[in-house]
């Protein structure tokens, strides 16, 4: 534990005090009297935390760096015309002479004669003649002229020809036009039309006759399409009952074997391949069926029927797979752990075959999980593996050895290794997620932070949150805060173990800890607590809910458990004491306990302060000031014995902690702090002329941090307004916030509350009417209350009508909703608005206005009610004039309480209200010349014209020059009184 957890410094509170924004009504600035004796820093910084596990991903596909090619070879479909078209025996006697007596139909029977011999200028030339034909024989002509254009080359007309009996009536000839129109495809290889051909008119088809020589094209363009899940679910619909005597029938199931061994259904695949060879026993075409049958014993684990089969195979001429056929029977051995003859048949395999290095890679592979004959072993280490699959899977598989004994570098190597073939993505991913794991074990976070961004597009489902656990651990360690967040909320854990989402969970509320979400913190963490009963976990807790000063909680969780053994667990109780103000307990605690570390006197120094024990500090620290300490350490404990002495009022010596402090720290932060201390125990000794020096001296200072450099701003501008200096104020603010982006907002509101205090209402209006683009909500209403106040002194009521009207009617939160709505009833009153004005002051909640409020509603609403000409209203809602004796509202509750008088016809009520204004030491003397006007105005209305003249005489009309309105009426008055 550092001295991170306590700090007494100067600066911190006074900080908080100077950016509230006081009361735009508030007369008088208070000085800056407030300096804490000790006080807790708000840990910003996330926790440690080390607890993670890695999972490193294997090969599936590392057994096998060989797979079979099985080539699908296309079938030479017959190119001729299927129909026949039988002869009457006028054609065959007479020829083109039957074309009198038989018309169309002998002319279809002398083209087909052309097209049998050859002659198909001929034959399309009387075929072209035929057209169009509704004659039964249309159907005939067309599909005849489209074998004619065919036959001359002529592609697309023959295409155009045969589309037209795609959906001929006659299936005969249907089914040839379709043949037709597939076979001109299938011989440009247009595989994908192919496909649409089919799909569009498969329903013509029952299961039964899919047998076709059209089915079959299809069957070929899926695959050369490598449409194979289509070619599954193509041959799981097709009954081949009916293929048992046609001549493709081996070739389809040839294919069906091909498609399935494809697919890995490898039973199917076994069937089909097993029907070919019993519906072809050419002896040519019995090795590659041979072959196929068995690898797909092989993928069957039927190891020993594959042995058995190549065994009885021995008379074929398996030249052509010689060494496959080897390689497959060796593979087949390895998986029996007959590793003798395992060595045999390696033997026999040239060192030059390709089938060499797929077999050592073989028995490599095998070999991991079985011991095998040291001599073969031997043999297969020298083997170099040309093949990038083959090289991937033994790099990735010593990576992961290397990882798993601790030799991480080396590991990084093999992974590299891995990562230099040239692999498909898949692989290229199982080596890259290892590489990140290697990077995040040595704690090269950016390093694994990369990886994991690189692996994010390419990860398979049931790996992603697994790469999801560890990229959140990497923008931990990183304070990555805001992306650890948004990556959490979006992620799913599901496929987690619960120790892995409590790892998580564990690192988001230390996030929230860090950025002050100290409530949502303090729940999560107990929950965790709940959940694994982790120390850690409940001193989290704790310093979440000491943030919240929720003191009561965290004694609450020490009597519950109070043999908990943590020194972090026990501080919070102690500092809890002091934030319910016992310090006498908190400094019994420490007496009694047990722990003794730097935190520990540092907890010690703070309950010192809390008791006031100032000369204890004074005589304690410098003992801990001789041992060896680290340099915040001993920062800390200048920075206590400089309160202790500036508490005991003894500033030459608390400066000079200060400046100690100082000269042990380079960091920028740390010495602007100490510096604001400086400045500040220089303005407590009222030694100004110092004060301003060194205030001035440091603000010229590039390297103070934004939060020094504001608030020595804002205590300077204090100064300078408590001495009478407000444009010398209004000018530094003005400086800073042109200059600065740091508490600009806040810096605008003070300079706007200051310019409303000084009475420059229309500066304040201007400036006030502006919002700020980086205004929160609350900042904007703090704004709003000053533009309308000023707004209001102004004669701009119309405009601060409109802004805090669309205000309110926009958002009904509470912040300041009183004192806006306050604000808009004045609006209102100034342009005559009295009934809104009386609305909007009923609707006020009473219950939230402190009593400054209350009176000003009060009078406001009166004064509407007075307008209104509701006097006995007016007189309730005012009251009695003596409530507001002790306020800044006495001379207005005076003067309403005249009107209503008046209003009553009580004039001497009214002239003594308004008298008694006269007599107000505080009223200024303008205002007394107007009280006087309104006695002489009353009592000459009142006939009354001799104690008129009496009150009249008094008034000094010097007072009035610059009110137009009061000087007139004096005029009027005197006039009337001559």
């Amino acid at each position: 534990m550092t001295c991170n957890y306590l700090r007494l410094t100067l600066a911190t509170l006074v900080a908080i005090l100077l950016i509230e924004i006081p009361n735009p009504t508030a007369q008088n600035l208070k000085p800056h009297n407030v300096i804490i004796r000790s006080s807790f820093q708000k840990e910003s910084t996330l926790q440690p935390f080390e607890r993670h596990s890695y999972h490193l991903l294997e090969s599936v596909q590392f057994h096998e760096s060989y797979v079979p090619p099985l080539p699908v070879k296309a079938y030479p479909f017959s190119e001729d015309y299927a129909l026949s078209i039988k002869f009457s025996g006028l054609t065959k006697t007479f020829g083109e002479f039957s074309e009198f007596f038989l018309k169309e139909r002998g002319v279809l029977e002398n083209a087909y004669v052309y097209y049998l011999t050859g002659y198909y200028k001929e034959a399309e030339d009387k075929l072209v003649s035929l057209l169009p034909t509704n004659e039964p024989i249309g159907e005939k002509v067309r599909l005849l002229l489209a074998w004619t254009k065919f036959k001359r080359g002529q592609f697309e007309a023959a295409y155009s020809y045969a589309k037209s009996g795609f959906t001929a009536g006659y299936v005969p000839i249907r089914d040839d036009s379709l043949f037709l129109g597939a076979l001109i495809l299938y011989q440009s290889q247009d595989w994908t039309k192919i496909i649409t051909l089919y799909q569009n008119h498969q329903h013509l088809f029952p299961p039964e006759a899919r047998h076709s020589r059209f089915s079959l094209m299809y069957l070929f363009a899926l695959i050369f399409e490598e449409k194979w899940d289509h070619a599954v679910r193509y041959l799981d619909e097709t009954r081949f009952r009916a293929l048992a005597h046609t001549k493709p029938a081996y070739k389809l199931h040839e294919i069906a074997g091909i498609v399935y061994f494809h697919n890995g259904i490898f039973t199917k695949s076994l069937t089909h391949f097993e029907q070919a060879r019993s519906h072809n026993k050419v002896i040519s075409y019995q090795p590659s069926i041979v072959r196929a049958i068995a690898w797909n014993f092989y993928y069957l684990k039927r190891y020993k029927d594959a042995i058995n089969l190549i065994d009885r195979s021995r008379s074929l001429d398996m030249i052509e797979y010689d060494d496959e056929v080897k390689y497959l029977k060796l593979a087949c051995q390895t998986h029996q752990n007959n590793w003798q003859a395992v060595a045999k048949l390696f033997d026999t395999i040239p060192e030059k075959s390709v089938f060499y290095n797929h077999a050592a890679f073989k028995i490599q592979s095998q070999s991991v999980s079985s011991s095998i004959d040291a001599g073969l072993e031997e043999k297969i280490k020298g083997v170099r593996y040309d093949f990038p699959n083959m090289a991937f899977e033994t790099s990735l598989y010593n990576g992961n050895q290397a990882f798993r004994t601790g030799l991480l570098k080396e590991a990084e190597t093999h992974y590299l290794r891995a990562l230099a073939t040239d692999v498909e993505t898949e692989k290229y991913f199982l080596a890259q997620y290892n590489l990140s794991l290697t990077h995040l074990k040595q704690k090269e976070y950016a390093k694994a932070k990369i990886g994991h961004q690189n692996l994010v597009p390419i990860c398979p489902a049931d790996v992603l949150a697994r790469l999801t656990y560890h990229r959140l651990y990497t923008l931990y360690q990183l304070e990555n805060r805001s992306q650890y967040l948004d990556l959490f909320d979006s992620s799913d854990p599901d496929g987690l173990k619960p120790d892995q989402k409590w790892e998580l969970d564990y690192m988001r509320a230390s996030i929230l800890l860090a950025n002050n979400m100290n409530k949502d913190a303090a729940k999560n963490f107990l929950m965790l607590w709940e959940q694994e009963r982790n120390v850690s976990a409940l001193e989290s807790a704790v310093r979440a809910l000491y943030k919240e000063k929720q003191f009561d909680r965290i004694l609450e969780l020490h009597l519950k458990n109070p043999d908990i053994n943590s020194e972090i667990f026990f501080i919070y109780r102690v500092k809890s004491l002091l934030g319910i103000k016992k310090a006498s307990e908190a400094l019994k605690a420490i007496e009694n306990s047990r722990y003794q570390s730097e935190a520990f006197n540092e907890l010690q120094l703070e309950v010192w302060m809390a008791n006031r024990q100032y000369q204890t500090i004074i005589n304690q620290i410098p003992k801990y000031l001789q041992q060896t300490l680290k340099p915040d350490t001993r920062i800390h404990y200048y920075f206590g014995l400089g309160d202790a002495y500036f508490n005991l009022k003894q500033y030459t010596d608390s400066k000079n902690q200060f400046y100690k402090a100082l000269g042990l720290t380079k960091d920028p932060v740390r010495r602007s702090l100490i510096q604001y201390n400086i400045a500040l125990v220089t303005y407590y000794t009222e030694d100004y002329p110092s004060f301003l020096k060194e205030t001035n001296l440091m603000l010229q200072n590039d390297q103070l941090t934004p939060d020094i450099r504001y608030n020595l701003t804002q205590l300077l501008v204090d100064y300078h307004q408590q001495n009478n200096q407000p444009e010398k104020a209004d000018q530094i603010l003005a400086d800073y916030i042109k200059s600065n982006e740091f508490q600009r907002v806040k810096a605008k509101l003070k300079r706007e509350q200051l310019l409303y205090q000084n009475g420059s209402y229309d500066k304040c209006y201007r400036h006030a009417r502006k919002p700020d683009p980086k205004e929160n909500f609350f900042q904007k209403r703090d704004r709003l209350v000053l533009f309308g106040y000023c707004g209001n002194q102004i004669g701009q009521s119309k405009l601060v009508i409109k802004q805090i009207k669309g205000e309110l009617d926009a958002s009904n939160k509470d912040y300041r909703i009183n004192e806006l709505s306050y604000i808009l009833a004045q609006a209102n009153f100034n342009i005559g608005q009295y009934k809104n004005a009386v609305a909007l002051n009923q609707k006020l909640k009473k219950a939230d206005l402190d009593s400054d409020a209350a009176n000003k509603r009060q009078l406001l609403l009166s004064e509407s009610l007075i307008k209104l000409k509701q006097f006995k209203k007016a007189e309730a809602e005012l009251g009695d004039v003596n409530h507001y004796r002790q306020t800044p509202y006495y001379d207005k509750a005076l003067e309403l309480h005249a009107s209503i008088n008046s209003a009553k016809g009580d004039v001497d009520s009214s002239v003594r209200a308004l008298f008694r204004i006269y007599y107000m030491p505080n009223v200024p003397d303008v205002e007394k010349q107007i009280s006087l006007i309104k006695i002489s105005e009353l009592l000459l209305a009142n006939h009354r014209k001799k104690e008129a003249k009496s009150y009249f005489e008094r008034i000094n009309p010097e007072h009035l020059k610059k009110e137009k309105e009061w000087s007139k009426r004096f005029n009027d008055l005197k006039s009337n009184l001559n």
